[in-house]
């Protein structure tokens, strides 16, 4: 639906997982060997019996088996928390601790020295072939950072062995360290240890590094694991608890951001109001509102009388007031003037998307009205938006309908991949050309680039956003050679390169759960890429929730470069509320996905309650990592109702009918 945002194999080990008996205190925590999942007991393992898939295969609980024995899926654990009975999850979350991920990198290219998921200073490696575990030439150091959840970081467990004189360090997120000398031994120590170290509780972000002193003749680490904890409730539970989120969500915008200005209130939510003191900032005009795209979302799969009578009051101003009557083209609405603004232009590609989607599966009433009001926008748009080119303009004057080209590139297939999914419901060939034109033009004109040390921003932006239209437009013509051609020709070319990006620490921006989203579908249509989408997607969650932790255990929306957060850039990013990441969590819960099961739920509600604790004000959430000492503009909640609407639909809703 419009809600959602969102070669080669990944040589990625599997996560272990662990279970622990019940106990007074929360945990949880991953571990394995690249992309892997956790560990359960023998028993528990019987018990749960979790899926597994590429990468991701369950391993023997500790002591059961070798250190670095290749380990799979994350499982379910029971524990005690401080909400109360809750399964815990144990992953290994320490990518290629055993050094022997091998690079297929040539001469003259660099990486054929780098070691995948390292961080390298000095020379670790010596050889172009993957050693038999990380070597470490005298004087150099390999780091790496362990993502983990702060309420269970005293659960963390870190193992492995050395051959020669090796150091090891950690470093927790408020700049406490734990140092052991090594010389040919095993080692392991825990976050008791670190606590004892401290004189506190030990705090994410983990950074774990590694030496060989310079005096020395090196050393080998062997079997490294970095064993975390994460909360893992049942889904019943984690779904009532996203539905209390939303509705909180729903609750304070139609409170607070609801049109009450001038003679006449509408539905549209035209006020800005400050999410810690819940004051009104300004009102402006709207029309259309993220809010009432989720709403249209959720009450396909969930009923929700409250949130269904919302959405209608919505759509009864919407076809009255949001649509110019000429025209047929939708007009934002002045909340404080009670005009419509006929002259200013306005992008129809979101507009489209949300009528075909209310046509489709909106509430039985306003299904009519918005079939014949996408009639009347196609006709304006054929009659007056074909562009020379042969693509469509996606921006319109309301009043005359006078096209306007002031709008990124980027959105130059909105308009085209809502044809195609026009094209198949009403049956009608020449919208379907219509596409294949406009995608036509874009191939003339445009060539995938990136490279793994600056995958993005091709990857995240253009890929980004024409790959979701164009797989969109898939979605309508499975078999139209065109639509996959595009399709398939640009996963092959982003395949490798996104492999590498994540393996040796290139440039990431937050936002690229888009190319999450829609590969995801791109794959139920074509399974032959599922297998290799699979593991990249669980390198993707791998990098993303180490290079996107902060020092105070929290997660943000930022670019992070060399496995590190940069909040600093001025790029864009919003580095509060880290709504992509969940997104991109719950994205990878779709069905047909291997990820979904029990630890990706683990690690999405593990990112969820953090940022809960973080970002969380009276009347919403703030979108940047600090609070302003000013004005707090509200937002981060309507990002955090996108990514649960997204998880919610992949959870059961039964557990919420009981609880209302």
């Amino acid at each position: 639906m419009s809600f959602r945002a969102a070669s080669a194999h990944l040589l990625l080990a599997a996560l272990p997982w662990a279970c622990t008996a019940p106990e007074k205190t929360p945990s949880a925590g991953p571990e394995g060997d690249g992309a892997r999942r956790p560990a359960l007991s023998e028993e528990s393992a019987r018990e749960a019996a979790p899926e597994s898939g590429p990468g991701l295969a369950p391993v023997a609980a500790p002591g059961s088996a070798p250190p670095g024995t290749p380990a799979g899926p994350r499982g379910p654990q029971e524990s005690v928390s401080a909400r109360g009975q809750e399964r815990i999850l144990e992953l290994d979350m320490l990518d290629n601790g055993s050094g022997t991920e091998p690079v297929d990198a040539t001469a003259p290219d660099g990486r054929r020295f780098m070691i995948p998921w390292w961080v390298s200073s000095g020379t670790p490696r010596t050889t172009t072939t993957a050693a038999a575990g990380l070597e470490l030439a005298p004087g150099a150091l390999l780091s790496q950072p362990i993502a983990a959840y702060g309420p269970l970081a005293v659960r963390l467990r870190v193992e492995g062995r050395v051959v020669g004189a090796g150091r090891l360090r950690l470093e927790d997120g408020r700049g406490g360290s734990f140092e052991l000398e090594l010389r040919d031994q095993s080692f392991s120590f825990t976050g008791a240890d670190l606590e004892s170290r401290f004189g506190r509780a030990p705090e994410p972000r983990f950074l774990l590094e590694l030496s060989a002193p310079m005096d020395s003749a090196g050393a080998v680490f062997h079997d490294l694991r970095a064993i975390v904890s994460w909360p893992c409730p049942e889904p019943r539970d984690l779904a009532l608890e996203l539905y209390r989120l939303c509705d909180g969500v729903v609750r304070t915008w139609l409170e607070r951001g609801s049109d009450r200005d001038g003679p006449r209130s509408t539905a549209f939510l035209t006020r800005r109001f400050d999410v810690v003191t819940g004051e009104k900032i300004d009102s402006g005009a709207g029309c259309i509102h993220p809010l009432f795209e989720g709403l249209l979302e959720a009450s396909a799969f969930l009923d929700v009388p409250e949130w269904n009578a919302a959405l209608e009051t919505f759509l009864g101003d919407f076809f009255e007031l949001g649509f110019h009557p000429a025209t047929g083209l939708p007009r934002d609405w002045d909340g404080a003037t009670d005009l419509p603004q006929d002259r200013k232009p306005v992008e129809v590609g979101r507009y489209l998307a949300f009528l075909i989607d209310l046509e489709e599966t909106g509430p039985e009433r306003f299904r009519g009205p918005a079939a014949r009001q996408v009639d009347r926008l196609v006709e304006t748009i054929l009659a007056r938006g074909l562009l020379p080119d042969g693509s469509l303009a996606v921006k319109y004057v309301p009043a005359d309908g006078t096209p306007s080209l002031d709008v990124p590139l980027l959105r130059r297939l909105d308009v085209a991949a809502q044809f195609a999914r026009l094209a198949r419901l009403r049956g009608e060939e020449r919208l379907a050309e219509c596409a294949r034109v406009a995608l036509a033009a874009l191939e003339f004109t445009h060539f995938w680039a990136g490279t793994w040390s600056t995958i993005d921003p091709d990857f995240d932006d253009n890929y980004g956003h024409w790959g979701q239209r164009a797989a969109t437009m898939l979605a309508a013509f499975p078999e139209d050679p065109e639509f996959r051609r595009f399709n398939l020709g640009a996963f092959a070319h982003f395949a490798p390169v996104w492999r590498d990006a994540l393996r040796f620490g290139g440039s990431m921006a937050s936002d690229q759960n888009r190319c999450w989203e829609f590969l995801q579908r791109v794959a139920q249509i074509e399974p032959a890429i599922r297998p290799e989408l699979d593991q990249l997607m669980v390198g993707s969650i791998r990098a993303h929730l180490k290079g996107r932790q902060y020092a105070n255990g929290s997660w943000g929306d930022s670019t992070f470069v060399a496995f590190s957060p940069r909040a600093s850039l001025n790029i864009g990013d919003l580095t509060g509320y880290p709504a992509n990441m969940l997104n991109g969590l719950a994205v990878a819960c779709r069905e047909g996905s291997s990820l979904r099961d029990d630890a990706t739920r683990a690690l999405f509600t593990a990112v969820l309650r953090s940022s809960e604790q973080i970002y969380r004000r009276p009347h919403g959430l703030i979108l940047r990592r600090e609070q302003a000492p000013g004005l707090n503009v509200a937002g981060g909640d309507l990002r955090l109702f996108a990514a649960a609407v997204e998880m919610l639909e992949q959870l059961p809703s039964d557990g919420l009918r009981a609880a209302r």
